[in-house]
């Protein structure tokens, strides 16, 4: 009897993805933040053929579902989602105890294969609404998650940033992957100081995940440990646009020097624009290859940048206040110089350094500097349709745009 009992035992475990070993604890939220921290928890992790979790294909909401699930497995931990069937009972969410999974070799195969599932079953509504529950602004760690939608002129567009880590003075180092990213099975993107612009809201902004067992439960049920609150959304009606400052301040354990702030927010301004180079490659070549041809709407909203000019526009507007505030380096080359990018007269003098400091290389032998980037924005000229031309996606010209359909 003593035997068949182990081997009934020994069946189940081998049936589930995993074997639950222990429960959650908030001493494991902070080891997950910590884990989130190390280099295991990397860009490559998912397309390294020397990682484990090579074939995970994740775009953003993938991206945080994956972290959390390694994590949880590499730990014995539990993990569940809820089912996006509208399920209820037992069968209201999906953890590591399914059975659906047994042709996969056990071991991290069985949990690759949950997680590219998972990616097929649900997204980033799924996670605001249903998997994550919002956290209050001192409580933000690696390992918080950062969720934003947005309404565009035929529907939304929405992501999830995963916080690597925090900088001594309150900025965030943003892990994540986008549709884009995922289609072409490219590394994630790991990047220090990326302006958040998208404040929160409803569902959206700063985000934890819910403990498997109280996905159905009232967040009156919640353990007080998790600190879970609204605040965020008060803060916004409070502070608007300057709520990530105040997020910011809240966070930092050190003063901002002022010259350090002026470095670091055109450094980000910078990345951010040179990223887009990047975005816009990845559409215009994916063009090439259908021939030009008007892309459907799942194309398009891989393709399309409207999220991420919206990105790129609020970096220069973050960048253009804090000048004011940081009016006492008037005078300082570097500040004058960042200065001029606002300006409706650009020197030569200015321009070139600006070039030096940060050109924009968009296509083979034409560079444009940030004023002059600053000027086409600030003018709409950029388009962020994927079956437009080049000239038309950086706003050098007007003419010739495409007359295929603008999903969104």
């Amino acid at each position: 009897m003593k035997y068949l009992l182990i081997l009934l035992m020994t069946q189940l475990s081998f049936a589930q993805v995993w074997q639950t070993q222990k429960d959650w604890t908030w001493q494991d939220e902070e080891d997950y933040s910590q884990w989130i921290r190390t280099d295991v928890a990397n860009k490559d992790m998912f397309v390294s053929k020397s990682s484990p979790w090579y074939g995970i294909s994740a775009d953003c909401a993938d991206a945080s579902y994956a972290l959390r699930i390694i994590y949880s497995y590499e730990k014995g931990l539990p993990f569940a989602f809820r089912n996006p069937s509208g399920a209820r009972g037992k069968n209201a969410t999906i953890s590591n105890e399914t059975n659906k999974f047994d042709k996969h070799p056990a071991g991290t195969k069985r949990v690759v294969a949950f997680i590219n599932y998972l990616g097929l079953s649900v997204g980033t509504e799924s996670l605001s609404y249903n998997d994550t529950y919002p956290t209050a602004i001192n409580s933000i760690d690696a390992g918080t998650l950062f969720t934003y939608k947005i309404k565009t002129r035929n529907g939304h567009v929405r992501h999830s940033y995963n916080i690597k880590d925090i900088s001594e003075i309150g900025t965030f180092r943003l892990l994540y992957s986008t549709q884009a990213i995922k289609k072409d099975k490219l590394p994630m993107r790991d990047t220090w100081d990326k302006s958040l612009v998208n404040l929160p809201h409803g569902v959206w902004g700063f985000k934890r995940f819910i403990w498997p067992g109280y996905h159905m439960k009232k967040a009156s049920a919640y353990p007080q440990s998790w600190k879970r609150s609204t605040e965020q959304l008060d803060l916004v009606n409070k502070y608007g646009k300057n709520f990530f400052n105040y997020v910011q301040k809240t966070l930092a354990k050190v003063d901002e020097d002022p010259k350090q702030k002026l470095t670091r927010l055109f450094k980000g301004l910078c990345d951010e624009a040179q990223s887009r180079i990047k975005y816009v490659d990845q559409g215009l070549k994916f063009r090439e290859q259908i021939r030009n041809r008007c892309m459907n709407y799942s194309e398009y909203d891989i393709y399309s940048t409207p999220a991420r000019d919206k990105a790129l526009k609020g970096a220069f507007t973050k960048l253009q206040d804090e000048l004011a505030l940081l009016e006492p380096l008037a005078g300082d080359s570097q500040y004058e110089v960042i200065k001029s990018i606002f300006s409706e007269f650009t020197s030569s003098s200015d321009q070139e350094s600006l070039l030096e400091m940060c050109a924009i290389e968009y296509r083979q032998g034409h560079r444009i500097d940030l004023s002059e980037l600053w000027n086409r924005i600030s003018k709409g000229l950029l388009s962020s349709h994927p079956n437009d031309k080049v000239e038309l996606r950086w706003g050098e010209t007007r003419s010739g745009a495409t007359r295929c359909k603008k999903w969104y």
